[in-house]
């Protein structure tokens, strides 16, 4: 009884939908206006700043780890050797 008057709403609900969409084919569509705040200057530019900080970082700690000051091998490459690159090229 409860799933029949359940799935009768959904019916009425889905018609008035339809008449709806009958009469304004466009819906909501037509007088939708979207709008977004201009961004901040200053967000924009600490946005660069920081941005720019963490290249020029990462730049340093890869030069000093090419240059063997650093010893991290956690942001390495894997070196595998060129014999096994052969191998993997003869294979494709």
């Amino acid at each position: 009884m409860l799933l029949g008057h359940l799935f009768g709403t959904l019916l009425t609900m889905f018609d008035e939908m339809l008449v709806l969409q009958a009469r304004d084919p466009d819906g909501w569509k037509a007088d939708y206006w979207e709008s977004f705040e201009e961004t901040p200057l200053l967000a924009a530019i600490a946005t660069y700043i920081c941005y720019g900080l963490v290249v020029l970082i990462g730049h340093i700690r890869d030069f000093l780890n090419n240059i063997g000051v650093l010893k991290i091998n956690a942001c390495l490459e894997p070196r595998i050797p060129v014999k096994e690159l052969l191998d993997l090229h003869k294979y494709h």
